[in-house]
């Protein structure tokens, strides 16, 4: 018999999933007790699952541990029980740890219930066997936000026969359709063992399978069941007392201050398709702060959100994103942090005390499923206008606005089309602000984006086809669309840039983004393709995040994986692509080609590399608004390896290195170490070591010299964490993270011609260089007597050496002293130094982190749960 592969690899493509099982519940007869022994009547007559399949690390096969569950319900909660058999009790792996901790090496079992019954929403209930709550809310077939905390209760009890785990988990806390009939709900159970590195689950869940909601079995039996409209309430109050001796000599900074703030959370259910959830005079004290970062670049830098109240339920939210492999650049259309962030403006002014961020007054969030399949989510949120205190030289002191009353929205409302496999969606978000004369010429008065997705998967979700739309409008006085216009994201007016070209008298602007993708998602093979345009005007920085317009990219990307035993490897992915980008001038900037690949060992150890090469293009970046600049072909690559993740001691290093343009290098290095003394305890440490050599660092522009030097800096950066669970209600947590970097720069010069990678010296080949006795640098472009004017290049402006240090210290002791209230206690200290630089040793620098000067803030911060 003759055989043909191109048939047979199309059969394979085009495999349906296998079956999916069904469990049917049983309704509670008598009071269940959560204790986990599971010895009431109602557990032994409940419907048996059972039958685990390995995903990992031998997909297919039987469970090498048997585990049996039960559902069981009544009018207001689903009761899980589990038992977890192991032959050798002493060896399950049972850590204590703080709820929803992060990678944590553990013994799971886990419930997911697809109360929608959508394939593509679910709600995961998770615990190991020492009582460790983890939940988790999965959207869109496969993404996760593990920030949603609904109150659960589950017990657990280590024996001779393994391990058990017993949930009760409210309606409330469900998201489900009424029916007086029989319901069905998708349903998965899974279970981890940790010291065989295996995952098991009841609805086979195979490597070959895409999405991971639409692989689940079904729950039957659910007859006559509600869903509640609960009305939940955590208020909270706090103290704040603050002693900042940041800048000396300053008359805010003299002395500690302390403060009382009061507040609410609050959660109102509208029957089985919508929640409202707010918060009134929101306060995330007990957030941990961001670290310090060293950018020279024009790009924002991203900090992602980390406040509870934006994260939980933020997935419906989400824009037109497709799993892809490869794509170029970085954006958000909806980034959180734009909502109560740090003000806009700067004082002028000798003295001034400026808050941390804008103060949101309220917020309100509208999100649910109707039975029908549309999924709706609305936020709306107003934070206040915020001023600095000021004071001149002289003394006198007076008020100044740093940021303006402003309201945001954003609306999402989406339809899912059979069985989740084809999904229409609209996104619109719109900030406005109220402002005066002193905002008008720095501030937009109005950002709108109004947009369009949608995506259409195969029968068996191997392949998806996807694109969107969105056009933005942004509206000002003619001094704020002008910076519009000139800001880093677009650079309108560039030289060799006619099609985009600067007008100084619009009071608005108008641009859109569109993209098309699809992507194939299987085993071994998976790959995809993207297509994305983004015009000029297009801006989103408002409630999103972007950090360029005006370019036309392709990105596509093919790999295959590996998941089986075998006498050496455990699993391996690899990945080759390409991105490509290209301004609408029909300018190529951006050119990549690589390769990527990960294994893990049978010993669990990890590695990972990449290589790529970047050709030859033409920046329209470089020179910041000036014309195009050359970059020669660069080259990058890294590497890294972890050790067993299952010991005591884990260990991690990494290292990248990348030829940069012009005989430039950066070479960076990360090693880290965990150790875990007892099953409480969590100690972990890490560091990144940069050494960076930039021939062409951009300065400035003076006249008509596009100003660069060489810079040759030096980064550590170094973290340490302690994680201490007490008990799975009270927790310790401290970090700690200092900071320092030499900047320096030398070689000054200015680019000889448009197009080139070609300059022209300072001291050198022209002009003349003079350094200053406070660490400035004075630079005549063409020499004693020339017609041009000397221009001074300061480290305050970073246009000249410095040394830059820093400090964050972030110390969390919290208490969940009833369901859903919660006591914190929290310390954070900053530290913040700029210098002439003086010394180029990382070690002098370092060793002067303490003595920068700091801010302390000490934070009690209480709240106390109300309603179901």
């Amino acid at each position: 018999m003759s055989y043909r592969p191109l048939p047979a690899l199309v059969a394979l493509l085009a495999m349906p999933l296998a079956a999916q099982p069904t469990l049917t519940a049983s309704r509670r007869t008598s009071a269940i007790t959560l204790d986990g022994k599971l010895d009431e009547a109602d557990w032994a007559a409940a419907r048996l699952a059972d039958g685990f399949v390995q995903r990992f690390p031998d997909p297919g096969r039987k469970a090498t541990m048997q585990t049996a569950v039960r559902v069981l319900y009544d009018d207001e909660a689903i009761y899980v029980g589990a038992r977890m058999y192991d032959p050798h009790p002493d060896s399950i792996t049972a850590p204590l740890a703080r709820r929803d901790p992060g990678n944590v090496n553990s013994d799971w079992f886990d419930v997911i219930f697809d109360s929608y019954h959508d394939r593509r929403t679910a709600f995961r209930f998770a615990t190991n066997p020492v009582g460790t709550k983890l939940d988790v809310y999965h959207f869109n077939d496969g993404d996760d936000d593990n920030s949603w905390d609904p109150r659960w209760e589950v017990a657990t009890r280590i024996d001779s026969l393994g391990w058990t785990a017993e949930f009760r988990i409210p309606l409330s806390q469900l998201r489900f359709h009424g029916s007086t009939g029989e319901q069905v709900w998708g349903l998965q159970f899974y279970r981890a063992v940790a010291r065989h590195n295996e995952w098991t689950f009841w609805s086979p869940y195979p490597p070959t399978a895409p999405g991971f909601v639409s692989n689940f079995g079904d729950l039957r039996g659910l007859v006559g069941l509600s869903p509640p409209s609960p009305i939940e309430v955590a208020p909270y109050v706090s103290s704040r007392t603050v002693s900042n001796r940041t800048s000396a000599g300053s008359p805010f900074t003299n002395g500690v201050h302390s403060g009382a703030a009061a507040g609410a959370d609050f959660r109102i259910g509208l029957g089985s398709a919508l929640s409202i959830t707010g918060a009134i005079n929101p306060d995330f004290g007990q957030v941990e702060v961001d670290p310090a970062v060293l950018s020279l670049s024009a790009v924002e830098t991203f900090f992602p959100e980390k406040r509870p109240f934006f994260l939980e339920g933020s997935g419906i939210f989400e824009f037109g994103a497709l799993p892809v492999n490869a794509a170029y650049g970085f954006s958000r259309f909806v980034h959180w942090r734009r909502i109560g962030r740090t003000p806009q403006l700067s004082p002028n002014a000798e003295w001034s005390d400026v808050p941390e961020n804008t103060t949101i007054l309220g917020a309100a969030k509208l999100s649910g499923q109707t039975s029908n399949g549309w999924s709706l989510g609305v936020l709306d949120a107003t934070a206040q206008r915020e001023n600095a205190d000021v004071q001149s030289v002289s003394g006198v002191r007076s008020s100044a606005g740093v940021e303006p009353l402003t309201n945001y929205f954003v609306g999402r409302v989406k339809r899912d089309l059979d069985s989740g496999r084809t999904t229409l969606g609209l996104l619109a978000t719109s900030t406005t602000r109220s402002l005066d004369s002193s905002f008008a010429p720095f501030l937009r008065a109005n950002a709108h984006l109004l947009g369009i997705d949608g995506a259409r998967s195969t029968s068996n979700r191997r392949w998806t086809l996807g694109g969107s739309w969105i056009g933005s409008r942004v509206e000002g006085s003619t001094a704020a669309i002008a910076a519009t216009q000139h800001s880093s994201v677009r650079y309108l007016g560039r030289p060799d840039a006619p099609y985009a070209p600067f007008d100084p008298t619009r009071t608005s602007l108008v641009g859109h983004d569109a993209m098309l993708g699809v992507v194939y998602q299987g085993t071994p093979l998976f790959g995809s393709v993207q297509l994305r345009e983004t015009t000029p005007g297009f801006e989103m920085n408002d409630l999103g995040y972007e950090s360029r317009s005006d370019f036309r990219s392709l990105a596509a990307a093919v790999g295959a994986t590996h998941d089986a035993s075998a006498n050496l490897l455990r699993s391996t992915r690899a990945t080759a692509y390409t991105i490509n980008a290209w301004n609408l001038g029909g300018d190529a900037f951006h050119h990549e080609l690589g390769i990527t690949g990960s294994a893990e060992l049978r010993s669990y150890w990890q590695m990972s590399a990449r290589a790529a090469v970047l050709p030859s293009v033409l920046d329209d970046r470089a020179t910041r608004g000036g014309p195009l600049m050359l970059v020669p072909q660069r080259w990058t690559s890294s590497a890294s390896v972890a050790s067993d993740s299952r010991r005591t001691i884990i260990g991690r290093v990494g290292a990248s290195f990348a030829a940069l343009a012009g005989g430039g290098s950066d070479l960076t290095l990360w090693p880290s170490v965990t150790v875990r003394p007892s099953p409480s305890l969590q100690l972990s440490f890490s560091a990144t070591v940069d050494n960076l050599h930039d021939e062409a660092q951009y300065i400035r522009t003076v006249g008509h010299d596009y100003v660069f030097a060489t810079l040759r800096e030096k980064t550590l950066a170094m973290s340490g964490r302690i994680d201490w669970t007490l008990s799975t209600a009270l927790s310790v947590q401290m970090f700690v993270q200092p900071f320092v970097a030499t900047a320096n720069l030398s070689s000054y010069k200015a680019l000889r011609a448009a197009g080139t990678f070609a300059f022209d010296v300072y001291g050198g080949d022209r002009g003349s260089v003079r350094a200053l006795a406070d660490g400035s640098v004075e630079i005549d472009p063409d020499g004693v007597g020339g017609p041009r004017s000397p221009f001074t290049l300061a480290s305050a402006d970073h246009d000249a050496s410095f040394l830059s240090r820093a400090l964050r210290l972030n110390g969390l002791i919290r208490w969940e002293y009833r369901s859903g209230s919660v006591l914190y206690l929290v310390w954070q200290q900053t530290r913040d130094g700029q210098a002439v630089l003086d010394d180029s040793s990382l070690r002098s620098g370092f060793d002067g982190v303490a003595r920068v000067p700091a801010k302390d803030v000490v934070i009690l911060k209480a709240t106390y749960q109300l309603g179901r």
